[in-house]
């Protein structure tokens, strides 16, 4: 099996250090070289203390390799984005403690771990477009408030650094999907986020987080498949595409080019259904961005 994590990535003595090594990312996240330093750490009360002891951790960058510290400074990108998700803004989620499980259920995470802290975890998630690391990091950001969950706004560096830490039991999955959901800044004018289109490509954009964020495919048959891309093609026209691909992409047997030649054909459709069908496929799948509830048998048109 090919280890998606066995790639090179910078690594600095601690925080301080500018220069940077080489080290393989997989290696690095499993060694338990650092194990007692971390423990010292998560049982050291006093938080000047705690905050001297990790500065003086090793350090990657797990999103690439770096000439010297600093985001301008990337020479490649390794693929991945990591983030973080601390107790301290999530204190709300009851379940906080087994969120390290939950997130195993995604399929686009390939490592889970304790933070050194020990009270959050760090993720890391292949993604599609390196290119586009900020605009997948948004994305994420929004598909994870959607399900009521704070990740740390700072992710979005792409030098940013992780601490060495420690976990008996780090969920690893070297078989993840790439992540491929990307939030551009919205081209909407002021005068149409504030109109009723713009609120409703609002609830759209939510509802395909949601749907990608829980990997779950509301297409089920040719006729939905049809149906949701018709709704998504007369609300948006060619600029819903996009959205159409995000939806279609859960499908394991997706195509691009069968896709774009279904969108095509929904362009087309005289008998085009609105936008509430695609709330109606999913509210099917128990997602909503709402408290609107689709109350008739058969999409509407």
């Amino acid at each position: 099996m090919k280890n998606i994590l066995d790639i090179q990535v910078s690594a600095f003595k601690n925080v301080r250090s500018k220069e940077p090594q080489t080290v393989y990312l997989y290696d690095w996240l499993v060694s338990n070289e650092h194990k007692t330093l971390v423990e010292t750490i998560r049982n050291t009360d006093d938080e000047a203390k705690r905050k001297s002891l990790k500065e003086n951790l090793p350090a990657i960058t797990p999103s690439g390799l770096f000439k010297v510290r600093g985001a301008d400074q990337l020479v490649s990108h390794s693929g991945f984005i990591c983030i973080d998700i601390d107790k301290k803004p999530n204190a709300d989620l009851e379940n906080f403690p087994d969120l390290k499980t939950l997130i195993q259920a995604l399929d686009c995470v390939a490592f889970c771990a304790q933070s050194v802290s020990g009270d959050g975890f760090y993720v890391l998630i292949p993604i599609c477009n390196p290119e586009k690391h900020k605009e997948h990091f948004k994305h994420l950001q929004v598909a994870f408030a959607a399900c009521g969950i704070e990740i740390d706004a700072s992710c979005r560096d792409v030098g940013r650094l992780r601490f060495a830490s420690y976990d008996e039991h780090p969920y690893i999955n070297l078989e993840a999907k790439k992540y491929c959901g990307i939030l551009e800044d919205n081209p909407l004018s002021v005068n149409d986020i504030n109109s009723q289109k713009g609120i409703t490509q609002k609830r759209v954009e939510q509802l395909i987080d949601k749907i990608e964020l829980l990997d779950i495919d509301i297409t089920e048959e040719y006729k939905s498949w049809f149906a949701i891309g018709c709704s998504i093609a007369k609300e948006f026209g060619e600029a819903g595409r996009s959205y159409f691909h995000r939806i279609s992409r859960i499908y394991q047997g997706y195509t691009t080019k069968e896709t774009d030649r279904q969108y095509s054909a929904c362009l087309t459709d005289k008998n085009q259904h609105s936008i509430n069908t695609l709330f109606w496929y999913a509210q099917k799948h128990n997602i909503y961005v709402d408290a609107t509830r689709y109350e008739f048998a058969t999409p509407i048109n």
